[in-house]
């Protein structure tokens, strides 16, 4: 959701391939911002609403991209690293550049990474290899970074000092925690418990984050997107309070596809040659 809550980025896939989209709320247009054949996903708003940021998967890897709100002017680069951007967002005062790299699919070592802004070179923010840390959340005023970790053998939420991230650490959540979200006007976080709760904490200011009593709001629903391979948030809060989630449909009547593929094992002894 934009800054001001009128308006959706949203990523759709289709014909012409994966593209970022934005919806005017509540029933405006939806138009597509980005243009070229790359694939982009993952949008997030820039401070002041007029642009967005997004992964683009380009033959050169993922890489995270900057485009206008309304289309208008082409993409840029905001990042790139040699190992891919899954994710990425600009400080709420613009200076810098945070993203999240890839652990690989089946293994850990997911970091959180920043780049001040005009230099390429990744800052660890977050990254301790033998971790997940990602779904990171800057709050509003850009002071702490809040984001998920497996240190202690499943997922928790934690909250951070930000850009020094060493500063401190507190763990917000205290029965699981995944994919934390500030509320917009930054004295409260949302995460998902272990179990599939939405959950809300008050977090009083200071020189460190003292958090509430956490509430159950509601339960996720098994078709509301978020499961143990969700590496970031996939939902938002509007400046409201209300939620908007995305939720897979099923129809009970169709059938599973049937995938043949035909000479596999030639295809994979070619495959094995070529490395």
């Amino acid at each position: 959701l934009s800054p001001d809550g009128r308006r959706l980025a949203i990523s759709l896939g289709g014909e012409s391939g994966e593209a970022v989209w934005v919806k005017e709320l509540p029933a405006g247009p939806l138009s597509r911002v980005t243009l070229d054949s790359a694939a982009a996903f993952r949008p997030r708003w820039l401070p002041g609403g007029r642009a967005l940021s997004y992964v683009a998967n380009t033959s050169d890897g993922l890489e995270l991209r900057r485009v206008a709100a309304d289309g208008t002017g082409g993409a840029e680069l905001l990042a790139r690293n040699e190992r891919a951007l899954f994710e990425g967002a600009v400080s709420p005062d613009g200076r810098w550049i945070v993203a999240r790299t890839s652990g690989g699919i089946g293994r850990q070592g997911r970091d959180i990474v920043g780049y001040r802004v005009g230099d390429t070179t990744a800052v660890p923010l977050i990254a301790n290899p033998a971790f997940d840390e990602s779904a990171f959340a800057l709050s509003p005023d850009g002071r702490w970074i809040a984001y998920e970790s497996d240190e202690t053998g499943r997922r928790e939420v934690y909250v951070r000092p930000f850009p020094a991230t060493n500063g401190g650490k507190w763990q917000a959540s205290t029965n699981g925690g995944m994919a934390p979200v500030w509320a917009r006007h930054g004295r409260e976080l949302f995460f998902v418990d272990a179990a599939r709760r939405m959950t809300a904490v008050s977090v009083a200011g200071g020189s460190e984050p003292h958090f509430g009593e956490r509430r159950a709001l509601f339960t996720l629903a098994p078709d509301d997107y978020l499961d143990d391979n969700t590496y970031y948030a996939p939902f938002d809060v509007g400046p409201d309070g209300r939620f908007i989630m995305a939720r897979r449909v099923r129809s009970e009547t169709e059938a599973p596809p049937l995938i043949v593929v035909e000479n596999w094992f030639t295809e994979l002894r070619q495959r094995l040659q070529q490395r």
